[in-house]
């Protein structure tokens, strides 16, 4: 998953997280380097867990957005699959 972090607020308007929670964890992604989804998939749980401001709230919030779009991921994949067939 190649987006941009802030498509992270798409899911989590889907999952009705407050846009300020929102903001500050693609903040802090972005302070920390990460720019695409891709980027968070990469690394392991003990590396997410050591950015800097990322609390524990922050952390379960980013961990249940990850979820989320790794369960919706493969129901689009397979409606583009039968598009094009």
């Amino acid at each position: 998953m190649k987006e941009d972090i802030s498509y992270l607020a798409e899911a989590a308007a889907a999952l009705h997280f407050s846009s300020a929670r929102m903001n500050k964890l693609v903040n802090i992604l972005r302070r920390n380097g990460y720019q695409t989804i891709e980027d968070i998939a990469n690394v392991s749980e003990h590396q997410l867990r050591l950015i800097k401001y990322m609390g524990e709230q922050t952390f379960e919030l980013l961990f249940s957005l990850l979820m989320f779009l790794s369960c919706e991921e493969p129901a689009q994949n397979k409606d583009k699959v039968l598009i094009h067939t």
